[in-house]
């Protein structure tokens, strides 16, 4: 638990301060972007050291030969498991980076940067929750999983929710009251265009703080199906909303669209997550 609380802060201060360093020295935007590749393999790194050192803390270093045994005695599942987590990571794009992209290609690169700095500001809302609260709680919850504590999980999992909604919600108010104003004066009063993509994009990462704790949740007791098939939905439902109402409505209809993904996520989580809340069986995938 402790090493993992230092992977989550390692990346964000190389960031914060080599980007403050370069600020002072007026850096390149070169030098930003080989900082932030720095922090990110150092963040990387860390988390490979950190797992070496526990298995061999715990004699779980396998021998040499390994890789030439027939069989890998791996528990069932161990496999589903690992590409399940893969795909979900590659389905969670649509929260980074493809907004940006289909915005810039739908609309041209102007859009896409109207559309970067409202995802920027409306992201305040789950960074939190995503870089902070979810690496914290998530090696809680798949100890209490392990050891059948159904009732201690529970308590984690709703005291998450409320903790984390209402410090969302206090973000969202100030977006809604100072967002246009906090926009103009970080990046420029030009950029305020792009204010009510950002209050849909704040809504829809509210929307995603109600249930956070419930992928953790599937995920330890195994049901990575479920998870997959909530992103793989969500995915395509974003798809085809972000498709039709960008060209419908413009740079606002590509916020409308992750509200309407949020709410398809947020819903299957609910359903899949209130089904799995008080269960003890582990799935092997």
């Amino acid at each position: 638990h402790d090493l993992i609380s230092w992977h989550t802060v390692v990346e964000a201060v190389v960031r914060f301060i080599g980007a403050g360093l370069l600020f002072l020295l007026d850096g390149s935007l070169t030098m930003f972007v080989t900082v932030w590749f720095i922090a990110t393999a150092l963040s990387r790194l860390f988390v490979g050291f950190a797992a070496f050192r526990l298995l061999g803390e715990f004699s779980f270093i396998p021998p040499a030969d390994v890789f030439l045994v027939s069989k890998l005695e791996l528990p069932k599942g161990s496999w589903r498991f690992v590409m399940g987590t893969h795909l979900i990571s590659s389905l969670n794009l649509n929260n980074t980076h493809l907004g940006v992209l289909l915005t810039g290609a739908l609309l041209g690169p102007v859009a896409a940067g109207y559309y970067r700095v409202a995802h920027q500001f409306g992201n305040i809302l789950s960074k939190p929750t995503t870089k902070l609260l979810v690496p914290a709680i998530y090696t809680d919850i798949v100890e209490l999983t392990a050891r059948r504590d159904t009732v201690k999980r529970e308590i984690v999992v709703f005291r998450s929710i409320w903790v984390a909604t209402a410090t969302a919600l206090g973000l969202f108010s100030l977006l809604v009251v100072a967002g246009e104003w906090l926009i103009g004066a970080i990046v420029g009063a030009e950029f305020t265009t792009s204010y009510p993509t950002m209050l849909a994009l704040a809504a829809a990462g509210l929307l995603g703080v109600l249930v956070f704790p419930l992928e953790p949740l599937l995920i330890s007791v195994g049901r990575i199906r479920e998870v997959l098939v909530s992103r793989a939905i969500a995915m395509a439902a974003y798809l085809c909303a972000l498709h039709s109402f960008v060209l419908a409505h413009g740079l606002i209809g590509a916020g409308m669209a992750a509200l309407i993904a949020a709410c398809v996520t947020s819903g299957l989580f609910w359903i899949f997550g209130s089904r799995a809340l008080r269960s003890t069986v582990i799935r092997g995938g």
